[in-house]
Parts: C-alpha cells; sequence; structure tokens
C-alpha cells in the first residue's frame, strides 16, 4: 500500500487567551480597575462564537433534571442546529442564537429503543433542550437555561483527542438505511495521530488521511488492497459502503460512541471504543 503522508490538525486560538489578549489591550487603551469596560460582557464568552468551536458534553449529575443514566450526552452547535448523542438516540434541532437569547425548535430524534431508564433520562434531556432560552459561556463550561428551572450544564471536550485511536464500527449507512455490520465481521476505523487513517470491513484494508477543525471532518486519498472475498456473503458491498461513508464525511462528534455525519447531516457511521482502543 502507498505510505501515507502526516496531515496537520487545526485548533483555532483558545477562547481564554484571546480574552487574556483582548483585555490587556482595553487596560493599554485606559480601561478601568474597578469594573469591566462599559459595553463588555465583564468576562463571559460571546455564546454564538464559543459554540461552534468544540464539541460540548453533559454535566448530568450537576444538570437540572439531572441526567445520571451513565450514558455520555453530547451537544454540538452547526450551522442554526444542535446535534448530538442523547443517553439513547441521537438528536438533531434548530438553536438560534441571539446574544444570549436562544430559541429551540422541535427535537427530531432516531428511532432507537433503549432500556426503560434510559428512555425516561433521554425524555427528561429532550424536553430541558426544548425549554431552554437562555445561554451563557465561560471558559470551557456552556450552561443552557431554561423555563421550570432547566440548567443544563456542559463541559468542552478536545474532539480531536478523544478521536484518536480504535472504533468499531455498530451502525453504516447503505444505500437504504443505517445497517449492522455483517455476522462474522468487525469492521474498524482507527485514527492516528500522525493523520493517517486506517479502516477494514472484513476484507481489505483501506488507508487513508484525516483532518478535524473544530468538529469538521475531512477524510482524503482513500486508498484499499485489492483482494476479492466471498465470505461471509456481502463482505465487498460492506467494504464498499464504508469507503463511501468515508469519503462523505463532513462532521464527527465524540463521547463514548464516534458519530461521523456528512454534510447535510445524516448519520453515515456509529461506532463504539474498540477494545484495544
Amino acid at each position: 500500500m502507498t505510505s501515507l503522508g502526516r496531515t496537520s490538525r487545526r485548533h483555532p486560538l483558545g477562547l481564554g487567551v484571546a480574552l487574556v489578549l483582548a483585555a490587556g489591550a482595553l487596560a493599554a487603551c485606559g480601561g478601568s480597575e474597578d469594573g469591566p469596560t462599559p459595553g463588555g460582557s465583564g468576562g463571559a464568552d460571546n455564546p454564538n462564537e464559543t459554540l461552534g468551536e468544540r464539541t460540548w458534553i453533559l454535566d448530568g449529575t450537576g444538570s437540572t433534571p439531572a441526567i445520571t443514566t451513565g450514558a455520555t450526552v453530547t451537544l454540538v452547535h452547526d450551522s442554526g442546529n444542535v446535534s448530538g448523542q442523547a443517553p439513547c438516540n441521537t438528536y438533531r434541532t434548530e438553536f438560534t442564537v441571539d446574544g444570549d437569547r436562544v430559541e429551540v425548535g422541535p427535537v427530531a430524534t432516531t428511532r432507537m429503543a433503549c432500556e426503560p431508564e434510559v428512555n425516561e433520562a433521554e425524555n427528561d434531556f429532550l424536553k430541558a433542550l426544548e425549554r431552554v432560552d437562555t445561554v451563557a459561556a465561560n471558559g470551557d463550561r456552556l450552561t443552557l437555561t431554561g423555563s421550570d428551572g432547566v440548567e443544563l450544564i456542559f463541559d468542552a471536550q478536545d474532539p480531536a483527542t478523544a478521536l484518536l485511536g480504535s472504533w468499531e464500527i455498530v451502525n453504516l449507512a447503505t444505500n437504504d438505511a443505517l445497517a449492522t455490520p455483517l455476522k462474522g465481521t468487525t469492521p474498524t476505523i482507527d485514527f492516528a495521530d500522525d493523520g493517517s487513517l486506517a479502516a477494514n470491513a472484513g476484507c481489505n484494508q483501506i488507508g487513508a488521511t484525516w483532518e478535524l477543525d473544530g468538529s469538521s471532518l475531512t477524510i482524503d486519498d482513500g486508498r484499499r488492497t485489492l483482494m476479492a472475498c466471498a465470505d461471509p456473503e456481502g463482505v465487498m458491498e460492506q467494504e464498499d459502503a464504508l469507503g463511501k461513508a468515508l469519503d462523505a464525511a463532513a462532521r464527527v462528534e465524540v463521547s463514548d460512541q464516534l458519530t461521523i455525519f456528512n454534510s447535510e447531516g445524516s448519520m453515515l457511521i456509529a461506532a463504539k471504543r474498540a477494545a484495544d482502543g
């Protein structure tokens, strides 16, 4: 297989550094030492800017209502929408930010069934999200508040670091729908720190390069070995589906599950951390 070159991962200047530099510049121009500069935020970040820079992980025990199933709940903001992993299903909704005010649309989800307590936690989370009307961002903490005492607290995650390692695919987009892997196969994806990617759907090795900018994922230069496999039946079609999914990758969410989406927001790949990942 042709060797793959290194790929850099872009990381925007940390907001904390940017705020320190901005504060220093204001002080040099005569800003008051007794309080924030008139018109300033007093230390709070711009929610609209902060939201789109990272993946947010719910602090379930610190939130109201408490979400304590043990599942990782995520939130990602992109082009006027938020999406993520709820306690059971993935979700998506319109999320319009104007200053510190938020307007949330109806939430759409996938339709997997989980244990009753997980379904109950998911229902609590999604109802709370729909009641959110205010957002506050401060460094690595995001707080969404709303009616009836709702307070959803999220902590920032560095998706580039979380993405590294080996993932076992549990759902893969085919021509018709999301499918589980063929019996007798364990499709995997491995993201390396040098920007290389290795994948296998049960027959050939697939090699590529990857680059992450915030939550935007680009996978390029896919190559594969050239074996023809007949067992199990359908494995070559599964391999083709994986190759197409990698080619179409546009955005990623990472928690205890890896979810890759295309540019239209449709799920391409869902994976869990491999035992040796």
